[in-house]
């Protein structure tokens, strides 16, 4: 709801009206109306058979995140899916902090986050881990300059290649 008042303008009464519309659609066929980016679900895979383990950290409700990977075919090659309730107000860095508080202690280098907005980078920065910016996602460049990850990848491909080197 914050973002309807915060970039929208809303007041909170019209926020919470416009987000519990949005929720009633986004809950039944909207949170179907996407589709995984082209190559991701075999890059997954190349990923789990290598060693390189992968979980989904998302702003999106967990109940619909875990509902969109499993139709997509993600969900078998990741090993944890995790976002806030629906209704939270978990940041990118709180729904991070969940799963990497699952994994014990890491070194430097054990863990990176891929994300394609600022909040991705920001959360990541939050935790000390570095950040491969997708331009192929929903963020722009203006945002990629401006909030600077420490790697970019232009495509699925590039990132596997990004991630196999790690």
């Amino acid at each position: 709801m914050t973002t309807f008042e915060e970039v929208y303008g809303f007041s909170p009464e019209k926020a919470r009206r416009t987000y519990a519309y949005f929720q009633e659609r986004y809950s039944t066929i909207g949170k179907f109306e996407n589709r995984a980016f082209d190559g991701i679900v075999p890059m997954l895979k190349t990923m789990k058979e290598a060693g390189i383990r992968s979980f989904v950290a998302t702003s999106k409700p967990q109940v619909h995140a875990e509902a969109i990977c499993q139709k997509f075919g993600i969900a078998p090659y990741v090993e944890a899916i995790a976002g806030p309730a629906v209704g939270g107000t978990d940041t990118k860095a709180d729904v991070m902090r969940r799963i990497l508080d699952g994994l014990g202690p890491l070194q430097p280098g054990d863990a990176v986050m891929v994300g394609d907005r600022c909040f991705d980078v920001i959360g990541a920065h939050e935790l000390g881990l570095p950040v491969i910016y997708v331009t192929y996602g929903y963020g722009n460049e203006a945002e990629r300059k401006a909030f600077q990850p420490e790697y970019t990848a232009d495509t699925v491909a590039a990132l596997g290649q990004l991630l196999l080197q790690a």
